[in-house]
């Protein structure tokens, strides 16, 4: 048995968990989800992201992982054309780096951006009870269905409601509204909505601009996504069975008729 074979026995018999980012890949295709398992290829698109979660839910952690080279002060202190080739901005930069020691370095503009989203977030009229107005940010959560475990966590989870937190180039409802098929944000919505055992769903858009949208799934719809997720359950198990993880988009759709 191969270390593949291994590992999806191993999600058929519930010793080994399935995630939304896994089933996504599935939803491609089953070839795509190979990639995904063997491959584990972390992207700075990936890093992007996991730092902008945690410096928007968990700014402490964040404080703690990351460290800032704010140099705006010494640059002027030194001043001339072009003070960071100076002596003195070089020993000044060590010594910053050796307090820091351990922590992992990101440029400043990209904390600055992090630091204006999270202010527009919290006065935005919806969002400041949504992500702060109490609940669980970054929540784990481990469930079982049927032949299978899952486990992830939840960007901010209460009671009664669950929000999926998203980073894009262009907030508009225009733009994002393609996203939550395109994306299978749906299939996370169900996903969280289950773990969490609650039936209201928000998809929380912002982008670099910190401009704000927010989708709101309600119980009747996560319903009509809820097919999605049993389709590509049921799908999984049938790739299982008849072994068929070299397949590509075919498996899905064998020819695409004009």
């Amino acid at each position: 048995m191969t270390d593949f074979q291994e590992i999806i026995q191993r999600i058929f018999n519930g010793e080994k968990a399935l995630s939304y980012s896994a089933l996504s890949a599935f939803l491609k295709s089953p070839r795509h989800y190979y990639k995904y398992v063997m491959d584990k290829e972390t992207t700075e698109a990936m890093e992007k992201g996991k730092r902008f979660h945690m410096a928007i839910l968990e700014l402490d952690k964040f404080k703690e992982k990351y460290f800032v080279l704010d140099d705006t002060a010494k640059v002027i202190e030194i001043g001339g054309g072009n003070p960071r080739i100076t002596k003195i901005y070089k020993e000044w930069k060590a010594g910053e780096l050796a307090k820091n020691s351990g922590k992992e370095l990101i440029k400043k503009d990209e904390y600055d951006i992090y630091q204006l989203m999270i202010i527009a977030l919290q006065n935005h009229s919806i969002c400041k009870t949504l992500l702060f107005g109490g609940g669980e940010n970054e929540k784990d959560f481990e469930y079982e269905d049927g032949d299978y475990k899952f486990r992830g966590k939840i960007d901010h989870a209460r009671e009664k409601y669950t929000v999926d937190l998203k980073k894009v180039a262009d907030a508009s409802y225009q733009k994002v509204k393609w996203d939550i098929e395109r994306m299978n944000y749906d299939l996370q919505g169900v996903i969280y909505s289950k773990a969490n055992r609650s039936n209201l769903h928000y998809i929380v858009y912002i982008d670099e601009g910190c401009n704000i949208t927010v989708c709101e799934a309600g119980k009747e719809k996560l319903i009509s996504w809820e097919s999605k997720y049993t389709n590509a359950l049921d799908a999984f198990t049938r790739c299982l069975q008849e072994d068929k993880w070299n397949m590509s988009y075919d498996f899905w759709q064998p020819v695409v008729r004009l």
